[in-house]
């Protein structure tokens, strides 16, 4: 082999071409934009699960609050827990089924609604 071409095709294997670091650059950009969409999503699920979490808990302090005027005190009303309108309904008599409904807004301004219901029977002891 001759020394001019030995030269020639040792040039062109030598360093990267342009063409290979613009491919390797916008491969990396995917993979940041992918990572960062995908965090923002994570923090929008952490978000929604403290708040479903804290409109559980009011939900159930309430439940606790009505099992605690026992089978006889328990009737239809509405309070405030935790900044978030709670009300009940009482239906029946053996058991008595007390359906909590709270209210909170969303992040976009609209009402939205939890729902617990408990059942109360008469024979009921603590």
């Amino acid at each position: 082999m001759s020394r001019g071409k030995k030269n020639q095709r040792v040039r062109s294997e030598r360093g990267v071409a342009l063409v290979e670091i613009i491919i390797a650059i916008i491969m990396l950009a995917g993979v940041i934009l992918s990572l960062a969409a995908a965090s923002g999503h994570a923090a929008r699920q952490i978000y929604l699960s403290r708040r479903d979490m804290h409109l559980w808990a009011s939900l159930q302090s309430q439940a606790e609050s009505l099992r605690a005027v026992g089978y006889q005190g328990v009737t239809n009303g509405s309070a405030t827990v935790d900044g978030h309108a709670v009300a009940w309904t009482v239906a029946g008599t053996d058991p008595k089924t007390v359906t909590v409904v709270l209210t909170y807004e969303t992040r976009k301004g609209t009402s939205a609604y939890q729902t617990f219901t408990v059942y109360f029977p008469a024979s009921d002891t603590l």
